[in-house]
């Protein structure tokens, strides 16, 4: 039965004495994925961030983050890897950047920390880099992908992890920030509509079954008859005497919702 070799026969904390293994070249890959918001997909493809080259401050961050694992996690041993590779995978279909770290050298004791300290220090850095536009973005799927070296030889994960949130409740693909089973979405209200709701701007807290405006729409309903009326009888048709509009885009009742979501909602515009 395998028994855990950092602890000693009393049962301390203990760092491992490598003294004895043989120099062998160690390498890991480990990965992660940051998801946010097409708004930030959008602006990091387009190099619009505020703060500047994101990938380039996050890659500079995880393999420092890397280099320093020793001095951040207590029992590991310093090591002085030969090479630090962080790449970044822009993935616009899951609104997420898949962000990767290879680390090597010659030594006595794997790298796959310093894999795993490298991913999770650059998709913190990219979270910094990003916050101000999705406060709600999550880091997931931070695993080891595989290791090389030692005894073990080449060990490769058989479960490469991709969501959290792929199960049968979410079958459109979406991929939320959820607070317990909830998220949250700012809701804004124009003209009349703000006039008889005297609601102009709030957030609202969404179930996790609201996945559609089409949704929001009857919950806002619900909070009161003057929801109900606002939005009227017709609100939730294709042809409906309410617009509404996501994250300032015209939109319709089958367009998914996302946590962090500006919802509007306003009375048709009529010209003369």
């Amino acid at each position: 039965m395998a028994t855990f070799s950092h602890l000693n026969a009393g049962g301390e904390a203990n760092m491992v004495d490598v003294s004895d293994k043989a120099v062998t070249v160690r390498e890991a890959t480990a990965q992660g994925y940051l998801y946010t918001s097409p708004e930030v997909i959008a602006q990091i493809s387009n190099a619009t961030i505020a703060k500047g080259d994101v990938f380039a401050v996050a890659r500079i961050a995880g393999i420092q983050g890397a280099k320093r694992c020793a001095d951040l996690i207590p029992l590991c041993h310093p090591l002085a890897l030969s090479k630090v590779d962080v790449n970044f995978a822009i993935e616009p279909e899951n609104n997420r950047i898949k962000t990767t770290c290879f680390c090597k050298l010659n030594g006595k004791t794997g790298v796959e920390m310093e894999a795993l300290t490298g991913v999770n220090v650059a998709l913190l850095t990219l979270f910094d880099m990003c916050k101000a536009i999705d406060p709600g973005m999550r880091l997931e799927g931070i695993q080891v992908l595989d290791k090389k070296g030692g005894k073990t030889g080449h060990w490769k994960s058989d479960n490469e992890s991709t969501s959290s949130h792929t199960n049968d409740k979410k079958t459109l693909g979406e991929y939320f920030t959820f607070i317990g089973n909830k998220m949250i979405v700012t809701v804004k209200t124009f003209a009349q509509l703000r006039e008889i709701t005297q609601e102009g701007s709030f957030t609202l807290t969404l179930p996790e079954s609201a996945i559609t405006m089409g949704d929001v729409i009857t919950l806002l309903k619900s909070r009161s008859d003057k929801w109900s009326q606002a939005l009227g009888a017709s609100a939730g048709s294709e042809n409906g005497s309410v617009l509404m509009a996501r994250n300032q885009q015209l939109c319709d009742i089958q367009t998914h919702v996302q946590p962090g979501d500006e919802l509007a909602f306003f009375p048709p515009v009529t010209g003369g």
